[in-house]
Order: structure tokens, then sequence, then C-alpha cells
């Protein structure tokens, strides 16, 4: 299957294809679009796709952000162009391929599972008329590009996707969701969706913003509230161990000595020591 997407800008407007080949079939659609587009062209299983994007907004023979379908057969094999108008697509397909011409050639071969199934979908969709079919031809054809698109600038990267910290408002609801439940079981998943993401995404980015992988910060968090505590209450270390999450003292203490370097016991005698000098000196 081979998969293409190109354009043919002008002066003033483009047509955008996209194209898919499969032996003796063919389908394809094609759109006029305007002179900035970007043709997305690719070849899976054999079968040619052809990928058109324009600017959200620009429709010629049917409803702005419609999506065209064409299956084109030719002596050559299969080829599927599709019409897409995305503004946010382009705009990203821009800042990462900024070829001349108008055109993202990905048509070197390459396997990849999930690429093909889409593949096979859109090629199953030729008589697809309907409003909610071509919903799902726009989804997937979305779904294609982006997946492709990202192989690709995975393997450029060397198999090393960019990371970026996790954004302040984000860690804002995370650090407010790990104050606001110290005393009780907190997991990697609870975290990850009080910040709205997934797990893998959460971690690599909250790693990157505070320096510490999550389950690490909680327990420093922990340990700075039961510091906080012992100050200044008179609580029992087995009550200021269960008030911050901690199932038991012991492990309570091991946790304590290994981010202060003192047992919770001699800390406080320490500190409480430490206080009494300072107040005496004053």
């Amino acid at each position: 299957m081979l998969i293409e997407l190109s354009s043919a800008p002008t002066d003033l407007a483009a047509e955008w294809q996209l194209t898919v080949k499969a032996g003796s079939a063919s389908w394809a659609a094609h759109e006029r679009v305007p002179a900035d587009p970007l043709t997305v062209r690719m070849d899976i299983d054999h079968v040619r796709f052809e990928f058109l994007v324009s600017p959200a907004g620009f429709g010629h023979g049917h409803p702005a952000g419609a999506t065209m379908l064409e299956h084109l057969r030719t002596e050559d094999g299969t080829t599927i162009r599709i019409c897409l108008t995305s503004s946010a697509l382009l705009d990203r397909l821009k800042n990462l391929h900024p070829s001349e011409g108008g055109l993202i050639d990905l048509t070197a071969q390459f396997h990849d599972e999930t690429a093909e199934r889409l593949a096979r979908t859109l090629i199953r969709m030729e008589e697809a008329q309907g409003e909610w079919d071509a919903l799902f031809v726009e989804a997937a054809s979305l779904a294609l590009v982006a997946r492709v698109v990202g192989l690709r600038q995975e393997s450029a990267d060397g198999g090393r996707r960019k990371l970026w910290p996790l954004p302040k408002w984000r860690l804002k609801r995370a650090l407010e969701f790990i104050d606001a439940n110290l005393s009780e079981p907190v997991g990697a998943e609870d975290l990850a969706q009080s910040a709205g993401l997934t797990r893998m995404h959460f971690a690599a980015q909250f790693r990157l913003a505070t320096g510490l992988r999550p389950h690490e910060f909680l327990l420093r968090r922990r340990i700075e509230r039961a510091q906080d505590m012992m100050r200044n209450s008179e609580d029992s270390l087995v009550e200021i161990a269960l008030n911050v999450g901690f199932q038991t003292q012991a492990h309570f203490t091991t946790v304590f000595k290994r981010f202060v370097g003192e047992t919770p016991y001699r800390w406080r005698r320490q500190d409480a020591a430490d206080l009494c000098r300072r107040r005496f000196a004053a």
C-alpha cells in the first residue's frame, strides 16, 4: 500500500490531492486550495496516499472544513487523495517540515501496524457519502498523517522524542493535588489525572519540571509536612506518620532518614534544642 500527500502550488491556488493505490483499484480526493498548502505523500502497504492540507475556512465546491476523498485506479496501482482543511495541522507540518514546493515526501518504505490499519480503513471508505462518514474520513486522515509524520520525526531525532517540562498551570494543579492529599494514598495515575495527562507523559514532563520523579516528590512533600508537624505540634511520631500518608511508623522512619539524614526522633530533639538556643541567644 502506498500513501502520498502532495500539492501543486500556483500564484493564487493549488490543486491538493490525496491518493491511494492498491492493485487495480484507485481512490482519490482532490480540492483547489490556497497557494500555501502542504501536500503529504506516503506509501503504505503498496498504496499511495496524498493528503492536501489547506488552512481552515477555505473550500471550493463544499463547505469550509469538509473533507474530500477520491479513489483513483490507474495502471500503476491505487492512489488515495484526501483534502484536509486544518490550520492547526498545517502550522504543525510547516514547523516540522519546512519543505520547498509545498511537498512533504514520506514515501520511503516503512512498516507500522497502526499506520497500516488506518490506511486500510480509508481504503474501505470509497463509498462514504454521509455526514458522519465525512467526519470519520477526516479523523482517520488526521490520525494517519500525525502517525506517519510523528514516526518520521522520531526517526530523524535518532529515536528520541523531544520532551518539554510540565507547563506551569499543569504543575500547579499537580502540586495542589499533592498538598491536599498527603494523608491519603496517592498513585501515579492519580497525579497524572490531576494534571490532565496520561501517566507516561506526566511522569516524564514532571521530572523535567521538578528534577524528581513524581513518587520521589510526593515522599519529599510528606517528609516536609511531617517536619512542620513535629516542630509545631506535640503529636506522637506514629500519629504524624499516619497523618502524612505512611502506613507504619517504621516506613516513615526509613523514608525520613533517607531524606533528612536523621531518624524522626533524633531530628525532633535536635530541632527543639536548636530552637531553645536561638530563643536564649535572642
